[in-house]
């Protein structure tokens, strides 16, 4: 009865232990058919100025080890229609950053101006392991413009935004743009309390430029610039203006002039002093222990 137990034991553990191995297999097999990499592809439109329109792609790479970015990826840019090999952008290949930008050429100025709307598509060479990616972005043709009113010590800043319809430019509502000062690369400083501002129905909006004693050029020149950023509809629009809304800069140079930054020949006067009474000091005790020493040598030998 004992045997037929310790039996009847064994055969349970081994079911058991079978029965995890087998599941665990089982998993590993699932796990193998889920991809450990993800391909993140981006295709953005820029439109600066309403005269300068170009994309931008963004190809990386998420794994294992982390956020990279894809080098050296082919990608096909078309306007609209990816099976028609006439409306082919360009062929671009990303940097080392994963990224590559495309200006619109002028050769699709009447493809453009016929629609109002427009798709971007980009398809990309396959990538190891993931294969060929297709990304779209839709964008509704529109207009950016910006514009000061100065009255008295009062001085705001008013942008419009109109979009096309048929032949027609129809105010935007509703939409937020960032208001500022531009600054060094692309960032801005606020003009007022708050950064962006929403139009109207008229879509307009105003802003008071409260910003006090702002650096400018020799002249008090600064540039203003308002700014939609990954707008679902119009995508990335810019416009900017001169003002002559700020301080005058006014640069003094020392060149020639004796100074710590200037060259040898203008070392500053008490630089030289010091470094002179330190050379005069260091050799003068040498000079003295050598001396001291001769004497002690002559009245030793005596």
């Amino acid at each position: 009865m004992m045997k037929m137990k310790k039996n009847l034991y064994r055969v349970s553990v081994l079911i058991i232990l079978v029965t995890s191995l087998f599941a665990k297999a089982i998993c590993q097999d699932e796990d193998a058919d889920v991809p450990k990499k993800k391909a993140f592809v981006a295709l953005k439109y820029y439109n600066v100025e309403n005269s300068m329109q170009f994309l931008t792609l963004q190809c990386d790479l998420k794994s294992e080890k982390g956020l990279e970015h894809i080098s050296k990826l082919g990608a096909k840019i078309y306007l609209d229609d990816e099976t028609d090999e006439a409306n082919l952008i360009e062929s671009i290949k990303t940097d080392q950053d994963g990224r590559a930008k495309i200006y619109l050429p002028v050769s699709f100025k009447d493809k453009w101006i016929a629609s109002p709307q427009h798709k971007f598509i980009a398809v990309t060479d396959s990538i190891p392991e993931l294969g060929v990616r297709n990304v779209e972005s839709e964008v509704t043709i529109a207009k950016l413009t910006i514009d000061t009113i100065s009255d008295g010590e009062t001085k705001s800043v008013t942008v419009k935004l109109v979009e096309k319809k048929e032949n027609n430019w129809v105010p935007v509502k509703d939409v937020e743009i960032k208001l500022g000062i531009k600054r060094l690369g692309s960032s801005m400083l606020p003009i007022g309390d708050e950064p962006t501002v929403t139009t109207d129905s008229s879509g307009t909006a105003v802003a008071e430029f409260t910003v006090k004693s702002i650096p400018g050029d020799k002249s008090g020149n600064i540039i203003l610039i308002a700014r939609i950023e990954d707008n679902d509809v119009y995508g990335n629009l810019e416009a900017s203006k001169n003002v002559n809304w700020g301080t005058t800069f006014i640069s003094e140079s020392n060149f020639g002039k004796r100074s710590l930054w200037a060259t040898g020949g203008k070392t500053p006067i008490w630089l030289l002093s010091i470094a002179g009474l330190i050379v005069f000091s260091v050799w003068g005790t040498i000079i003295y222990l050598v001396f001291s020493f001769i004497k002690m040598r002559k009245l030793g030998l005596k």
